[in-house]
């Protein structure tokens, strides 16, 4: 991932209401992919794909992240909050550059981030990231005895709940390759502290997969994981 550029973040206001953001407006769609961290060879068609129709479960759920992004005041939680996607299917169907595009579009989108911790006051735009998990997995396994990753992974693990710095942190995060990696307690707790952390304060996840959810239990021999992807996650089969 490059760089942050160093900026002050000063929300303006747009016609439809969304603040702007000078960091987010300064970069192309090529620049955004690569500085929120996706390869290269997902760029070109994830750009051409953004604003398409994808498939009727993602496009409800496009439609209601305004709501529970933006919830009117006093409104009770929304349905969807903190719920993500999980995009399964064969190899070569194209899942990673579905969620490269969806990402993009988030992020375009302006939707704010709401800090829960500030109560509720602007925080900017909504940041993106792409991880790949097999390379996140190894990431944490390395920090256990490595001090350079233990701090590289600190800092991840931080992004990636909606914590640090705003430029870094993965308000909307793609987790490819799910499933792919070596299967041990120690991916599998790590998964499961994650995508919990990320949904219970409303981050959604976007996670690829050769694996439908029922399948899950049987790859990284956890009931619980299983049944926290069946209720926290929309599936949609490629």
């Amino acid at each position: 991932m490059i760089a942050p550029v160093v900026r002050k973040h000063e929300p303006k206001t747009r016609e439809d209401g969304y603040p702007t953001d000078n960091l987010i407006q300064s970069l192309d769609d090529y620049q955004l992919l690569k500085y929120m961290g996706v390869p290269q060879k997902y760029h070109r068609y994830a750009v051409q794909m953004q604003n398409d129709s994808f498939h009727p479960v993602i496009d409800g759920w496009l439609e209601d992240l305004s709501s529970v992004y933006r919830p009117k005041p006093d409104a009770p939680k929304p349905e969807l909050f903190g719920k993500g996607l999980i995009l399964h299917g064969a190899a070569r169907k194209h899942k990673t550059t579905v969620a490269v595009a969806l990402l993009l579009r988030l992020v375009r989108m302006g939707i704010h981030n709401n800090d829960p911790g500030m109560g509720n006051s602007w925080d900017g735009w909504c940041m993106g990231r792409f991880e790949d998990w097999q390379d996140l997995s190894e990431l944490f396994r390395d920090a256990v005895s490595d001090e350079g990753s233990a701090d590289r992974a600190f800092i991840t693990r931080r992004a990636l709940i909606g914590e640090g710095p705003y430029e870094k942190r993965g308000d909307f995060l793609v987790l490819d390759d799910i499933s792919r990696e070596r299967g041990t307690d120690f991916n599998t707790g790590m998964l499961t502290r994650i995508i919990r952390a990320r949904s219970d304060w409303g981050y959604p996840s976007i996670i690829t997969t050769n694996y439908p959810p029922d399948k899950w239990s049987s790859v990284y021999q956890s009931e619980a994981l299983s049944a926290f992807l069946h209720d926290e996650f929309l599936p949609v089969a490629f």
